[in-house]
């Protein structure tokens, strides 16, 4: 199975989250309902995207789904580093 790149996989999770804000708030597998955030959660990760997106634009002179994955890992230093 091959890599999948950083934009790959930030495609994949804008789609997962797209998906699910969707849906019926009551069945959402997202982790902010069970934060207390009260529904609709849309405009919670329309912030936080827009944010992401202004941060690696004034970082790295692109968007994040744009960054390769040693500078994606730089905003997850907890994360596994790409091989």
């Amino acid at each position: 199975m091959a890599k999948r790149s950083c934009g790959q996989r930030s495609r994949s999770l804008a789609q997962y989250i797209d998906h699910q804000l969707s849906g019926d708030p009551a069945h959402s597998m997202l982790m902010i309902k069970y934060l207390g955030v009260p529904a609709p959660f849309g405009d919670f990760y329309r912030g936080g995207l827009t944010a992401t997106q202004t941060a690696a634009q004034a970082l790295h002179g692109k968007g994040f789904a744009d960054l390769n994955a040693q500078q994606a890992a730089t905003w997850c230093p907890g994360c596994p580093r790409a091989r």
